[in-house]
């Protein structure tokens, strides 16, 4: 994906500002951004935030200053999980540019709702029935590959 198409879909469509928590292999905090259009994503960088507290002011004034080095009228969502800092943080972002829509990220949130669907009964029961599916397979699919190469 070239920068002008990048560019072109910006005018075009908008563009999805994605940000994101987490920590490098020295557990120094970072917070990433994204850019998504519709022919695609692209990275954009990564903010060291050691000495910072990653709470709503932090995220949100990181992601101003991406929003105004993109432009603001080329950004149409701030994406975010939904850590409450980072909600705040989207919250903050939107009540400085109103055209711009805080989306909860798709992701997240479906891994979320995984989290508590696999805490049911149902669930813990189907998984447990499955566990011991993929550990009769494991156990007898070598023999039944064995015995059926040696039929040839």
């Amino acid at each position: 994906m070239n920068c002008s198409a990048i560019q072109t879909d910006m005018e075009t469509f908008g563009a999805s500002l994605t940000s994101d928590g987490w920590e490098d292999a020295n557990r120094a905090p970072l917070v990433g951004f994204t850019l998504s259009v519709p022919s695609g994503s692209r990275y954009l960088t990564s903010i060291d935030a050691s000495g910072h507290v990653k709470d709503a002011a932090y995220l949100a004034a990181e992601a101003i200053k991406m929003i105004e080095e993109i432009k603001p009228e080329n950004v149409s969502a701030f994406i975010t999980d939904n850590a409450s800092a980072a909600v705040s943080s989207g919250i903050i972002v939107c009540e400085k540019f109103p055209h711009i829509q805080r989306i909860p990220c798709g992701a997240h949130v479906m891994d979320l709702l995984l989290e508590d669907i696999c805490k049911m009964d149902f669930a813990k029961e189907a998984i447990a029935l499955g566990s011991k599916i993929v550990v009769f397979i494991r156990n007898h699919v070598g023999n039944f590959c064995f015995s059926n190469s040696t039929r040839e």
